[in-house]
């Protein structure tokens, strides 16, 4: 059909209304529930068409619950899906609204047949499955969401070292989404000495949730959140060799307004004295980038010493080191009281040594 001819068809506005449905596993990582449609050999997210006077609420409800068989709890709207097709004559205007939901019963055997089969899945698989694009757009806002706010019953936080002003733990799949948007921002990657990222969101969830799933004894990440529970950033070792008690360093904080703070030299001085206690390190070391001044002055503040300059990737970088001895005995002095830290609270014992 001509895109002419299509043009004079009769428009039909259609709506829809659907769920996101989501839960944590054990070990904290979100779950959303999709479904599997073999006539079309596609993965879906549960939806349905109202119900004559039935509220888009109510429908995505209803549909959910005939689609997976589950119960659900509705949460805060994720988004709206919007495109046009033609069928039977018709030229149709579609939007399909989405929530969050949460499950509160149910069996997926007691669901209809519009799915062949209907899953748990991580939400970086999830986000690898799902057939079309715009679905896959509206978990990605939804898995912003969830990351963005406080939930209603989160796992505990696997706390590592506490400051007056913040937090470092372990990271959990809800950082996913403001760590892609560092990535991306290039004001963020030229401080860091990289390229914006150019890796697909779902890609970067599956690589992010993979690195949480499975230890490396060589590195280990940990998120930076304020004591208010605001996610602001990201430190790691790297490049360890535990036979010689050497690690590499690094540290990104994301918000513009988060930076010039001295919030970096905190999360560093806090992450020393737990590494100095908790890990096999003696000596750990860093590049900073030549002409990023107020970098060099808080890795300075944090315990580290200038070496020697080294040319990586046409860049000239600081390589700096701190050591064990040298910075306990400083601290000792009180070089560092300023930043001192709280031990992690007795419900947490756990946090006290990463694993990996």
């Amino acid at each position: 059909m001509s895109t002419r001819a299509a043009r004079r068809l009769p428009v039909i506005d259609s709506v829809s209304a659907g769920g996101v449905v989501w839960r944590r596993d054990g070990d904290g990582t979100v779950e959303v529930v999709i479904g599997y449609q073999a006539r079309d050999r596609r993965w879906a997210l549960p939806k349905g068409t109202p119900d004559p006077d039935e509220t888009l609420e109510a429908t995505a409800l209803r549909e959910v619950k005939e689609e997976t068989g589950l119960e659900v709890a509705l949460g805060e709207k994720v988004g709206v899906i919007e495109y046009w097709f033609s069928q039977d004559g018709r030229r149709y205007h579609k939007r399909v609204h989405h929530w969050l939901m949460t499950p509160e019963g149910g069996d997926f055997a007691d669901r209809d047949h519009e799915f062949d089969d209907v899953i748990w899945a991580p939400a970086g698989e999830a986000l690898a499955q799902i057939t079309f694009a715009t679905e896959r757009t509206i978990l990605e806002q939804a898995l912003a969401a969830l990351g963005g706010r406080a939930m209603s019953d989160p796992q505990p936080a696997v706390v590592l070292a506490e400051t007056p002003r913040l937090r470092i733990r372990e990271k959990r799949i809800e950082d996913a989404a403001a760590e892609y948007a560092w990535r991306k921002d290039p004001e963020v990657a030229r401080f860091d000495g990289t390229p914006p990222l150019v890796l697909a969101y779902r890609e970067f969830v599956q690589q992010f949730e993979r690195d949480l799933r499975f230890s490396n004894p060589s590195r280990h990440a940990y998120a930076i959140e304020t004591v208010e529970g605001e996610h602001i950033g990201a430190l790691m070792y790297y490049n360890a060799d535990h036979a010689s008690g050497t690690a590499e360093y690094g540290i990104s904080i994301g918000p513009a307004e988060s930076r010039g703070a001295g919030l970096g030299t905190e999360a560093t001085i806090a992450f020393l004295r737990f590494a100095w206690k908790s890990l096999p390190l003696r000596r750990i070391y860093l590049h900073t980038l030549e002409w990023n001044e107020r970098a060099r002055r808080s890795f300075e503040r944090a315990g580290f010493q200038q070496t020697k300059v080294v040319l990586r990737r046409n860049e000239r970088y600081l390589y700096m080191e701190a050591r064990r001895e040298w910075w306990l005995l400083w601290d000792s002095e009180g070089r560092f009281a300023e930043y001192a830290g709280a031990a992690p609270r007795e419900r947490e014992p756990e946090a006290t040594t990463p694993e990996g």
